[in-house]
């Protein structure tokens, strides 16, 4: 079962956000951030699946008849990872380890669904943090 997601920032509209997640260091299974409000399922997740070695993008907004879906690439779970996420009104792109890849979405969440926070499963997640404004 996933833990209470941790809000690490609210109303996230206009920002870039550089996440280093250390994965030899987190015992989670599934972790990640989710852009979204705490009333609705209505948003978009970036999340790692130690378990099948794969980082997902997965959006979800039902008010506009947009069913859960999700890309994702291969990831090196021994290793950190270096996630650099630019958000802005109504897109996500996500570059993986400095452009090793790249996930982008169209996202539409209403003005109360802009909170990042971080969730996970039981275990332990290390990870830091940055973000600016753009």
């Amino acid at each position: 079962s996933l833990n209470s997601p941790l809000t690490l920032e609210f109303n996230v509209l206009r920002k870039e956000i550089s996440i280093d997640f250390d994965l030899p260091l987190s015992t989670a299974e599934i972790f990640g951030v989710r852009i979204g409000g705490d009333s609705t399922d209505a948003a978009v997740k970036l999340y790692v699946n130690a378990t099948e070695g794969r980082l997902f993008l997965e959006r979800y907004y039902p008010q506009y008849n947009i069913e859960a879906s999700s890309r994702s690439v291969r990831i090196n779970v021994h290793k950190t990872l270096l996630l650099d996420i630019v958000v802005d009104g109504s897109s996500i792109e996500v570059f993986v380890n400095d452009g090793q890849a790249g996930l982008s979405s169209r996202i539409y969440p209403n003005n109360d669904e802009r909170d990042l926070s971080l969730f996970f499963d039981c275990d332990r997640i290390k990870f830091s943090l940055k973000s600016w404004d753009l």
